[in-house]
C-alpha cells in the first residue's frame, strides 16, 4: 500500500509538471492570437479580398494576393486549432490531477484505517499472549 501511495504521488507530481507546461503553451498561444488579431485589424485594408480584386495590377498579382490571403486564413485556423487543443489539454490535465489527488486521499485514509486496525490486532494479540 505504501508503494501505491508513492507511485500515486509520483503520478501527481508528473501531472503537475504537464499541467504547468500546458498552461504555458495555452498562454503563449493566447498571446500570439491577440497579437495576430491586432495586426490583422490594423492592416485589414492590405489583406482583404477586395484589395486583391481592386488593386491587383494583373492576373498573376491577383493570384499571388489571393494565395497570400488563403495562407493567412490557413495559419489562423491552425493557430486556433492548436490553441483549442491546448485549452482542452489543460482542462484534461486539471481533471486528471483532481482525480489523482482524490485517489491519493482515499489511499491515505485506507492506509490509516489499516494501520489503526493492525494496532488493535497487535494489542489484542499482546493481551492474549499475557
Amino acid at each position: 500500500l505504501e508503494n501505491d501511495l508513492i507511485r500515486t504521488q509520483l503520478e501527481i507530481d508528473a501531472t503537475y509538471l504537464a499541467l504547468d507546461d500546458a498552461k504555458r503553451k495555452e498562454e503563449a498561444g493566447h498571446e500570439a492570437m491577440i497579437a495576430r488579431i491586432q495586426y490583422m485589424y490594423q492592416n485589414s485594408n492590405k489583406y482583404s479580398i477586395w484589395d486583391a480584386i481592386l488593386n491587383s495590377e494583373n492576373l498573376i498579382d491577383f493570384l499571388n494576393r489571393i494565395e497570400f490571403i488563403v495562407q493567412i486564413y490557413k495559419t489562423d485556423r491552425e493557430m486556433l486549432a492548436e490553441y483549442t487543443a491546448n485549452v482542452e489539454k489543460v482542462q484534461l490535465l486539471a481533471d486528471n490531477l483532481s482525480a489523482e489527488l482524490d485517489n491519493l486521499l482515499t489511499m491515505q485514509e485506507n492506509y490509516e484505517h489499516q494501520a489503526e486496525y493492525l494496532e488493535v490486532v497487535m494489542e489484542v494479540l499482546d493481551i492474549q499472549k499475557n
